[in-house]
């Protein structure tokens, strides 16, 4: 949806102010100025800060502060030479700008994401609401937002923070982003984002304050830190809270996974210090698509200290579910928890078609056109989860096979395309490459290529998925998950 069309929706429903979220639109300045020429208030940073603080280029103004520079969107870490070309590809296509900058990668697990939640009322009064750390990720987005740091090691930060949003007279929410070594104390700073962050319900919880409405409220003229009941000097953070992101993400690779979730297959978890932020209510299903973030939701869990909240987010996890044919990381996000056994999945599923031990099938094999045919028999020994037609397990006997078999079948994403256009992989095959998930296709090599070499490009929000050739050999054949992208004939 582009500015025009949204301006020309805010005009017309007579609307005086926009939110753009969290989202892409939260940081063109392209909106917010064609939103001020027919006088409604976009909810965020001045056109000129939205101009600065979304151009990593602009943004360098930084080290005029004091403050140190490192990182930029559309991020490749390069190990060797001959991986520049590539990275320089793919980064350029991902970045808004059209520009790149190359700078040193600092990897290790010393190295900390931290990021300064700001607020400022647009007169150069600002102040911090302390810190996040949001050091574990996936493809560059935060899953566990946990608060815990040494003040006295967050104190530079909090510091370069203030000192550039007060230079930017920054208004409404702001987080400024830095690298941290805990060991030596060195740190970086990476950028400003002039918007809420999905994770501010971090600081919410340990503040006391609803950022939302502290950022409405700063939208209204006349608005100012006093009168949004802000002091210049924050009290300390009461207790400790962690975020987990529950996002439709496949492990180990963490794939888009797409599909249809059924809201009688959630099961949130509840009670003291638990908050669940979520778009998964007030329908009977819900799309996931690869048109949009895969963000399903946010469980937030408060506690007196951080180990009472860790404590609290292993039950949290240990009671969510999301049942049914869309993935997701929520086994992935207990590991760094200290791993926790999940709650164990009820046998038969009130989705489930009732299938009991002993039912029988007859089932009819023919060539696509041929009038010949095979008959066989199934018949199911026993259930193991029956959630059927997304998921069905258990143990099967068959004509087509001499001994009992374990089976588990569970509905593809590419249940979606149109069987006769496309030719499904061999999952048996080793020569048969698959594509690993559901996206649109950017670039195509149909030549024969060496090993390791891209075959074909995916892109889903803006970011890219290289498949690679195994080996030497490879013939194009004919995506979406499953789908057979080429076969691999070693020469």
């Amino acid at each position: 949806m582009g500015v025009g069309v949204i301006s020309e929706i805010a005009k017309r429903l007579h609307c005086t102010h926009l939110h753009p979220g969290y989202g892409f639109l939260s940081e063109l300045p392209s909106l917010a100025a064609a939103l001020s020429q027919i006088s409604i208030c976009f909810v965020g940073p001045t056109v000129e800060t939205l101009r600065i603080a979304s151009d990593k280029m602009l943004s360098r103004l930084a080290s005029s502060l004091g403050t140190r520079w490192w990182r930029g969107t559309g991020i490749r870490t390069v190990a060797d030479e001959s991986a520049v070309a590539d990275a320089y590809k793919r980064c350029l296509r991902e970045s808004p700008s059209q520009r790149l900058f190359v700078e040193k990668a600092l990897i290790g697990p010393s190295w900390k994401h931290i990021e300064v939640q700001i607020v400022g009322d647009g007169s150069g009064a600002v102040t911090h609401l302390w810190e996040r750390e949001c050091s574990v990720q996936r493809r560059f987005q935060k899953i566990i937002a946990p608060s815990r740091l040494p003040q006295d090691m967050v104190q530079p930060l909090l510091h370069a923070s203030l000192r550039l949003a007060q230079s930017l007279k920054y208004k409404g929410l702001g987080t400024f982003e830095f690298l941290l070594d805990t060991h030596t104390r060195e740190w970086f700073f990476l950028e400003i984002n002039p918007r809420v962050q999905v994770e501010h319900t971090v600081t919410e919880e340990v503040m006391g304050i609803d950022l939302v409405r502290v950022q409405l409220l700063l939208s209204l003229p006349g608005s100012t830190l006093s009168s949004v009941q802000l002091p210049a000097v924050p009290h300390p953070p009461m207790g400790a809270a962690i975020q987990l992101r529950i996002t439709a993400d496949e492990p180990p690779g963490f794939q888009l996974s797409t599909g249809v979730i059924q809201a009688r297959d959630i099961t949130w978890p509840s009670g003291p210090g638990i908050r669940i932020d979520t778009w998964l209510l007030g329908l009977p299903s819900f799309l996931v698509g690869a048109e949009f973030d895969s963000l399903l939701a946010k469980i937030i869990v408060r506690g007196r200290d951080f180990e009472e909240s860790t404590q609290r987010a292993k039950r949290a996890l240990s009671e969510l579910a999301i049942r049914g044919e869309v993935k997701t990381n929520h086994s992935r996000t207990i590991m760094p928890l200290q791993d926790i056994s999940t709650t164990p999945q009820p046998s038969n599923s009130p989705a489930g078609v009732l299938m009991r031990p002993g039912t029988a099938f007859h089932l009819t094999l023919s060539p696509k056109g041929s009038t010949s045919a095979s008959k066989h028999i199934l018949t199911l020994d026993s259930i193991g989860r029956n959630a059927f037609p997304n998921e069905l397990s258990g143990t099967l006997q068959t004509t087509l096979s001499p001994t009992p078999l374990d089976f588990h079948i569970t509905q593809s994403t590419s249940a979606l395309m149109s069987a006769s256009s496309f030719e499904l992989a061999d999952r048996n095959n080793p020569s048969h490459i698959a594509s690993p998930l559901t996206g649109k296709v950017v670039e195509l090599h149909p030549a024969l290529l060496a090993a390791g070499e891209a075959i074909i490009v995916f892109s889903i929000m803006k970011m890219e998925t290289v498949v690679t050739a195994p080996g030497d050999g490879i013939k194009l054949g004919l995506w979406w998950e499953g789908v057979l992208i080429c076969i691999y004939s070693p020469s």
